[in-house]
């Protein structure tokens, strides 16, 4: 619809001389938000090139290799990692997801429930890529956005988490699991300063609810080194830096030969 000719644009001195209303808190909240999310997907854009290039060069042969996705969404992350691979596939909970997958890159894919078994078999991947998805593996999404004390959430989302672990090294001869790491200066799911996940559980939920730049459940469980050195024991731990700070941890476990397992921890404190 086109404006009328003597009314102002929102922001804008009237041409009558007086002042316009300045555009609302709503809006210009909305616009903040957006410019965010924007950055905040550009940066995480750059993010994962990086990774992506380390994996390729702990894993030279990934492209000859089974690959298994974990939590691998619509395939554009694993796409990305090893472009033009066929022998991919991406297990999701997400069926519209999946189908994405397919189309776009003619990955397989399969669908998951939130049973703690994965349905495959042991050693079935010669590569388990798995990409920010340990951190929300807590218990059912209905359940975990309901417990307000830090102690139960914190003790039922490790032993969620612990399960998964050991699931992946199951199903995979090799893995790379990434997290963010839990101290980082501005928390990655939510763009909040980084204190704030040390606050209890209940402040927290009562923040999310507010915070303008997260709308999920809050299912998330931040990991440290040393949770990560606890639930990849047979694991390399790679560490990825951002302004001088941890950013995210990397347990690699990597097959040398067809008996080998290439063993080590980069000592790191956390």
């Amino acid at each position: 619809m086109t404006q009328p000719l003597d009314q102002p644009e929102a922001g804008l001195p009237s041409a009558r001389g007086g002042p316009a209303h300045p555009p609302s808190i709503a809006s210009v909240s909305r616009g903040a938000r957006i410019l965010l999310m924007k950055l905040k997907h550009a940066y995480s854009h750059r993010a994962r090139k990086r990774r992506a290039t380390v994996f390729r060069r702990l894993f030279p042969d990934a492209m000859k290799q089974s690959i298994l996705d974990l939590g691998g969404g619509d395939g554009s992350h694993i796409a990305m990692v090893v472009p033009g691979h066929r022998n991919v596939t991406i297990a999701d909970i997400d069926r519209g997801k999946l189908d994405l997958a397919r189309f776009r890159y003619a990955h397989k894919s399969r669908v998951l429930t939130e049973s703690e078994r994965l349905p495959f078999h042991d050693r079935e991947f010669d590569i388990v890529f798995c990409s920010s998805v340990i951190e929300h593996i807590t218990g059912p999404k209905e359940v975990v956005g309901e417990i307000r004390s830090t102690r139960v959430f914190e003790t039922r989302a490790t032993l969620h988490q612990h399960r998964f672990a050991e699931e992946v090294r199951r199903i995979g001869k090799s893995y790379f699991v990434q997290t963010p790491y839990k101290y980082f200066p501005i928390e990655s799911h939510t763009s909040a300063p980084g204190f704030v996940i040390l606050l209890p559980r209940s402040a927290q939920l009562e923040i999310w609810k507010r915070w303008p730049f997260y709308n999920h459940v809050p299912d998330f469980n931040l990991l440290t080194v040393r949770d990560m050195q606890r639930f990849f024991p047979d694991a390399e731990i790679h560490l990825e830096s951002e302004f001088g700070f941890t950013k995210s941890i990397m347990a690699v476990r990597r097959i040398e030969d067809g008996n080998g397992v290439t063993v080590g921890t980069r000592p790191a404190d956390g």
